[in-house]
């Protein structure tokens, strides 16, 4: 996604995959590269990819940093990319190659998994002097479909109280699990393998139960500390 050329309405070949994959040493099969192939095709052929061609580039790969207060530490982090759209709001994109399937709800899912980061691209974004800021979560299994939240430049200061809030909860050690375990969210989670009340059968799966999952052990929610 990092190469897309979006004004080009076509994605790269399956060899353009493979040589690409090779550069990173892996080595995926066949069908696997006309996967991966049709997945960025079927995403740069989209009205999204349309939208970015439109827009004036500032970057891909864009790094941010920015603390909520004086002598707070730096929150830091990578945009996929970001661009600025007539009028001066920024559009601002993350690729998702999660696993999802037709029923799952992809607001609910972005609120639930990335809520947080979608507050801190979007306070990150403000902070540019933009007016408005779109932050879009593209789920490259359902390119159509984008899940955008919309943010003013009055919404700033609502923004930091919110992620200050969260802040204040990790200093106090308040670690809650999600109800919705899976590999793309857990894998490399440091807790996973002692401190979790789920288990590598819930945690390593491709998809989760759509239901909120409570179990009998671990009826707070929370990071066994013990």
């Amino acid at each position: 996604m990092e190469s897309v050329d979006f004004a080009s309405g076509a994605g790269p070949s399956p060899a353009a995959v493979a040589a690409a994959a090779a550069t990173l040493g892996l080595e995926p099969s066949g069908e696997e590269t006309v996967q991966l192939a049709g997945l960025l095709g079927g995403a740069a052929a989209g009205p999204l990819a349309r939208r970015i061609a439109a827009a004036r580039p500032l970057g891909r790969e864009y790094p941010f940093a920015l603390a909520l207060a004086p002598g707070e530490p730096l929150l830091t982090g990578v945009i996929d990319l970001l661009a600025e759209e007539p009028g001066g709001g920024r559009l601002l994109v993350d690729y998702k190659s999660d696993r999802v399937r037709p029923q799952d709800d992809l607001e609910r899912l972005v609120e639930s998994e990335y809520g947080v980061q979608r507050l801190l691209y979007a306070l990150a974004a403000l902070r540019t002097g933009a007016p408005r800021v779109e932050v879009v979560h593209w789920f490259l299994e359902r390119p159509g479909e984008p899940a955008a939240a919309l943010y003013e430049a009055s919404d700033g200061a609502r923004l930091e109280r919110r992620l200050a809030a969260l802040v204040r909860r990790a200093r106090a050690g308040v670690y809650e699990v999600s109800p919705r375990p899976d590999r793309a969210l857990c894998l490399t989670c440091p807790g996973r393998r002692e401190l979790c009340s789920w288990g590598e059968l819930q945690t390593l799966r491709e998809h989760p139960r759509d239901p909120a999952e409570a179990r009998p052990e671990d009826p707070g929610g929370r990071l066994r500390l013990f």
